[in-house]
């Protein structure tokens, strides 16, 4: 059983899952506040399905890309649980996970993970169905892309179809989204990644990944040290 959650998305989400089974879960939408809600959260989940650390055999969580505070959120929790209880820690992108999570709503062969940034651009990555693994594998690297240059990014990656393309995340729910071609299906009800996505994805990890998982920023942060004066 691993116990998995998510900071990184304007939700916070945690469930226990067993195998293909979700045990547990929780999920509150929230555009800020992760940090005040994720520990009860957890415990809330361990307690809905009468669950102890003990019988957990990893932790899975999130590594970004998304909100700053979110990231470090989610992996300083996942790094603290892992010290006092002696699980592994495994992350997995968000940007995967939710490529995943669509995979389950779609006959389609591709998937473009599309996550508003906040800013008036994109975090994106597109996937395509893996029929060895049953997961999904990367069609190019994650990026940062303004709006009005989406289509010609996703025009840009290789191996892309309109016609077996569908798209998931928050990116295009918004009021100003911008206009895809015609051909797509937009999965707009698929806003984050679920747990059971994030599970599957860390399985193969645990005990084989870096510990703690290391964040995946895709910009700098906006945050800057004073200058000193002289």
């Amino acid at each position: 059983m691993i116990l998995a959650f998510d900071t990184t998305t304007s939700a916070c989400t945690a469930a226990v899952c067993d195998g293909d089974t979700v045990v547990a879960e929780r999920s509150v939408a929230l555009e800020r506040g992760h940090a005040e809600i994720l520990l009860p959260m957890i415990e809330g989940v361990l307690a809905d399905g009468s669950i102890g650390y003990r019988d957990l055999t990893g932790i899975a969580v999130t590594r970004g890309p998304g909100a700053f505070t979110g990231i470090r959120i989610g992996l300083a929790a996942a790094r603290g649980l892992g010290l006092a209880t002696g699980l592994p820690v495994a992350g997995v992108t968000t940007l995967e996970a939710l490529a995943l999570t669509a995979a389950g709503h779609t006959e389609r062969q591709q998937i473009a993970a599309i996550m508003d940034t906040k800013r008036r651009d994109f975090f994106v990555q597109v996937f395509e169905r893996d029929p060895s693994t049953g997961g999904v594998r990367s069609l190019g690297e994650a990026a940062v892309v303004a709006g009005d240059a989406l289509a010609a990014h996703l025009a840009g990656v290789e191996g892309l179809s309109w016609d077996h393309l569908a798209t998931a995340g928050d990116g295009l729910a918004q009021p100003a989204a911008p206009e895809l071609p015609a051909g797509l299906e937009a999965l707009s009800e698929i806003a984050s990644p679920s747990p059971l996505s994030i599970c599957m994805l860390a399985r193969a990890q645990l005990g084989n990944s870096p510990s703690p998982p290391a964040p995946l920023y895709l910009r700098p942060p906006e945050a800057r040290l004073p200058a000193t004066r002289s």
